[in-house]
């Protein structure tokens, strides 16, 4: 058992002399807190005997100059309230049909389908190749960016977008 503490203390020995330097600071550290800390407590005793008193500063009112409709009418707040009225119907950006229009075309590996919105049924529906679709035409070919539908023996393309002037 002797051994075993012997081994200790020449361990902790070791571990001092390699971080002299760095316990050295940490006591220098302590001496000036516990110098400033007894310092500032003299001050303070001696004010307290001198009769000082410390005092919290009075409070100040806040008074509020403007209103939720005045800030709200700046510039910074984008102006004057506007009532914007909502259109009667909104739509995609696709074509329109009299029960449906085109919402987007799906590209899933070879896979390809349509995304439409249904009017009558206001619920968006998926179709493909071959589908009859809500207004009765028959959707014949899906294209990157159009369809081709077939309606009264007449064949339609329908591109996605709408052109836009640039």
């Amino acid at each position: 058992m002797s051994v075993e503490f012997d081994n200790i203390l020449n361990n902790v020995a070791a571990f001092g002399r390699r971080y002299r330097r760095h316990f050295g600071a940490l006591a220098l550290c302590a001496l000036l807190g516990i110098a400033v800390a007894t310092l500032n407590s003299m001050s303070v005793s001696e004010q307290i005997q001198l009769g000082d008193n410390w005092v919290l500063p009075a409070d100040k009112k806040i008074v509020l100059t403007s209103s939720v409709d005045t800030i709200l009418a700046e510039p910074f707040f984008g102006g004057p309230p506007v009532i914007v009225e909502p259109p009667e119907q909104i739509l995609g950006d696709g074509p329109v049909f009299d029960d449906w229009y085109l919402l987007g075309i799906i590209s899933e590996g070879g896979r390809q389908s349509i995304v439409i919105m249904n009017e009558t049924s206001e619920k968006i529906e998926h179709a493909q190749v071959g589908d009859i679709l809500p207004g009765g035409e028959l959707l014949i070919e899906i294209l990157d960016n159009a369809i081709e539908i077939q309606s009264d023996d007449e064949n339609k393309s329908i591109a996605l977008f709408r052109d836009i002037e640039r």
